[in-house]
């Protein structure tokens, strides 16, 4: 091996050394203060299961039907459990698990979620059990513009093809499923304005334009900062009946709000690809 690779190797087994021992002493310090983590939970079931074969039959004879949901997030420590849960089933044993999950929402690898290992059951199985694989394409929370619009955005920073070592997650587009709206040009929109107070006064016609063509509407407006707000609400109040129509909910922490400008950021900004990519993953 060459002397620069052994040198690259030694730093990579030390650093794992390093977090084994950190590892271990917080172990120690939880079990004194008699406290258990979320990880730490699963762990020693996995340890007193793997110990424990009267254990192991008991919970196989008790459990015939597994259901996992958000499969991608789930980590080795989790599929080992189910490995164990479910050894010995066979084809057609009137046993089953059945799991959930999308790969392209998968965000927890820093918890050891293996989005790989999505791919991995799914071709081969858990055990002597093999998977039915049904892929779900139909989207039935967006109007087929959105869909059509996030189809084309993310179809452009998403891998193209699966790569099960890289654990990299193909783009698959979805299918719109809903009753179009009654406005065929309804989607996303993007307008500049040279003003703020160009910006607030279109926004408000719009606004208006929209609640007299749909009276029980509820509209939402998204700011990134309250004075930004406070220009839009005064437009708005210039339009007549609108003031005491107009409540507020300040949703900056919103994850929902946090992924819509971080995918926006990255399909925009130069650089901003790897942004949009985890924006992805987590969000649609």
């Amino acid at each position: 091996m060459p002397e620069d690779e052994r040198a690259i190797r030694a730093v990579g087994i030390a650093k794992i050394e390093e977090t084994a021992r950190a590892y271990r002493a917080s172990e120690l310090l939880l079990r004194e203060r008699k406290l258990l983590t979320f990880g730490s939970q699963i762990m020693d079931v996995v340890v007193h299961l793997r110990a424990n074969e009267s254990l192991r039959e008991s919970l196989r004879a008790r459990y015939r039907y597994i259901l996992v949901d958000e499969f991608q997030d789930t980590s080795s420590a989790q599929l080992e459990l189910v490995r164990l849960l479910t050894a010995g089933w066979q084809q057609d044993d009137g046993r089953s698990i059945f799991c959930v999950g999308d790969p392209m929402q998968s965000i927890y690898g820093f918890r050891q979620a293996e989005v790989r290992a999505f791919l991995e059951l799914a071709e081969e199985g858990v055990g002597d059990v093999q998977f039915t694989v049904e892929r779900l394409r139909s989207n039935f929370r967006s109007a087929a513009p959105l869909v059509q619009w996030i189809n084309h955005c993310f179809e452009r920073v998403m891998p193209q093809v699966d790569d099960r070592r890289r654990g990299a997650i193909a783009f698959r587009a979805s299918v719109p499923a809903v009753t179009p709206f009654e406005r065929s040009e309804c989607g996303v929109e993007c307008a500049g304005f040279t003003t703020r107070a160009a910006e607030s006064n279109a926004v408000a016609d719009m606004i208006g334009a929209e609640t007299l063509r749909h009276p029980k509407w509820r509209i939402a407006v998204l700011v990134r900062a309250k004075n930004h707000a406070r220009e839009i609400a005064a437009s708005l109040r210039a339009i007549e009946d609108f003031s005491s129509r107009i409540s507020w909910r300040w949703a900056t922490n919103s994850r929902i709000i946090r992924c819509v400008m971080s995918c926006g950021e990255g399909i925009a900004v130069p650089g901003g690809v790897k942004k949009a990519r985890n924006c992805s993953r987590s969000f649609w």
